[in-house]
Parts: C-alpha cells; sequence; structure tokens
C-alpha cells in the first residue's frame, strides 16, 4: 500500500479562505499560523464562522514574508501587521464551550471586518500563552491543546474518500468543502483512514489519529464564492457515514501532532507510515 501527501492547507483566519502550500510547519497548536486570528463578535467575544456568514469563504487571505497578514473581499483589502504580545489588548473571546484570553488586533482591523460583514465585529489572535486543551478522553497528553480550530490542531482527509463520495452525488464535490489540511492520495481503500491510528511522514514527523471528524453545514458551501448549494454533500453524507449511536456524519480524521513533531516540516509528495 502507498499514502502521499496530495495537498496541505492553512486557514490563518478561522473561516476565511485557506492557503494552499507545498509545505509546512508543525507547531503544537497544528501547522504555523493555521487559525491563529479569528473574528469575534464585538459585543460578546463568541467566534464567526461560515455557518452563519458563509460569505466569509470569500476573504482571501496571505501571510506575508515580514510578518503581515493580508487580507482581501471583493475591491477591499487590509495589511494586519504581526506585533508583539504587550502592543496588543487582551481580550475574551469564546470558541464553542471554551472561554478563555486573545489578543485584540485594534479598531483600523475591527473597521475593515465589520465594513466587509455588515456587523460590529472584532479581529483577535491566539497569544504566545494561550491555553485550550483538547477533550481528555482524546488529548494523547494533558497538554494537548488546539488554537482557534473547532476542537482538534489538525484534519487529515483523503481522496480515496472523496471519489468513493463524489461516485454518490448528482454533481461532485471539491475537497476544499471538508477545509483539510492535509490531503493524503494513495492506493488504499476508501474510509479506511478512520482505522488509522498513528500517521508519519517523511521527515519524521508523527501524528495521533484520535477521532473521525464529524461535519457540519459548511460543507454545503461553495468555498470560492461563499454561496450556500443545498443539501449535498452533507446529505448524501449522511446516508453512510453516520454513526449510529452519536448520530454525527464523518468525513476526515482529527490529528494531534506527537512532541517529537514540533517544529518539523510536511511537504507535498511526501510518504506515509501508517499504524
Amino acid at each position: 500500500m502507498t499514502a502521499t501527501v496530495s495537498a496541505l492547507h492553512i486557514y490563518p483566519i478561522k473561516g476565511c479562505r485557506g492557503i494552499d502550500h507545498v509545505s509546512a510547519v508543525v507547531e503544537a497548536r497544528g501547522f504555523r499560523h493555521d487559525r491563529r486570528w479569528m473574528l469575534v463578535h464585538k459585543d460578546t467575544g463568541g467566534f464567526l464562522s461560515q455557518r452563519s456568514h458563509p460569505e466569509m469563504a470569500r476573504m482571501e487571505v496571505a501571510v506575508g514574508t515580514v510578518g503581515t497578514l493580508t487580507v482581501g473581499y471583493d475591491d477591499m483589502a487590509f495589511t494586519v501587521p504581526f506585533l508583539p504580545d504587550r502592543e496588543l489588548t487582551r481580550c475574551e473571546v469564546s470558541v464553542w464551550a471554551f472561554t478563555g484570553n486573545a489578543l485584540d488586533c485594534g479598531d483600523e482591523a475591527a473597521t475593515f471586518f465589520s465594513d466587509a460583514l455588515r456587523i460590529p465585529v472584532r479581529l483577535t489572535r491566539v497569544p504566545d500563552d494561550f491555553s485550550r486543551r483538547v477533550k481528555p478522553e482524546f488529548a494523547v497528553t494533558p497538554d494537548d491543546g488546539a488554537g482557534f480550530a473547532d476542537a482538534f490542531p489538525m484534519l487529515l482527509t483523503t481522496e480515496p474518500s472523496l471519489t468513493d463520495l463524489n461516485t454518490r452525488l448528482a454533481a461532485t464535490v471539491p475537497m476544499d468543502r471538508f477545509r483539510p489540511n492535509i490531503v493524503v492520495s494513495g492506493d488504499f481503500a476508501a474510509w479506511s483512514e478512520h482505522a488509522w491510528q498513528t500517521v508519519q511522514f517523511g521527515d519524521g514527523a508523527r501524528f495521533h489519529s484520535v477521532k473521525p471528524c464529524d461535519r457540519c453545514s459548511v460543507t454545503t458551501i461553495d468555498q470560492k464564492s461563499g454561496a450556500k448549494t443545498g443539501v449535498e454533500p452533507l446529505a448524501t453524507l449522511a446516508t453512510f457515514r453516520r454513526d449510529p449511536q452519536t448520530g454525527k456524519v464523518y468525513f476526515g480524521v482529527n490529528l494531534i501532532p506527537g512532541r517529537e513533531s514540533i517544529s518539523r516540516t510536511i511537504s507535498v509528495g511526501d510518504s506515509l507510515t501508517l499504524g
């Protein structure tokens, strides 16, 4: 059996468009720059996502080589510098049941995103001392945590599973509907990734596969236009990938990086060793 990394993606701002990468550096909270920024409601600090604001898919994000984050939306553009933590104000934010402190990126950023989305929002960033633990029942070590991702540091999907899903759909969907970090191709069976326990990449970066990823309505949003497309692929996926006990619908697997993987690089073309 062969398995190879076919694509890598990061999503600097939670819910906004992703960036394709040839290589990516592993950090404890996931790939470097992945979901390190997040838009929150000004009054509550609650996070925004495509579930309620599908137009976020049209927000193009670029990470500069000189420590900047540039965002383009329709005919608007804005650049956010990577300021030191000490120069930014702390604020309280929430991601699902988690509540904690983040860094507010300032009034200019807030004005740009508020104008774009037509609601009052703030742009926030993960601070260096951010602490958000993975649920204990899935953690490999007590220190395992995530940034602003929904629940886990990383998501892996496979091309064989997408191919199988697309054979069941009237109109095929691209992989970006599932917003993965790592896409794997190979001659393994569709859906076999749900049984993988460990995944090791080319230079020795090793990850623990801790659970299948449960999917939501974001999979029904066109990631180029930001348009809702109906009920697919989620409706069809639910007919054969639903957990009868929890009712959740799965595609892909959630990963936690092993301690030995921190600062290692994963690249497109890397082979995988599965355990």
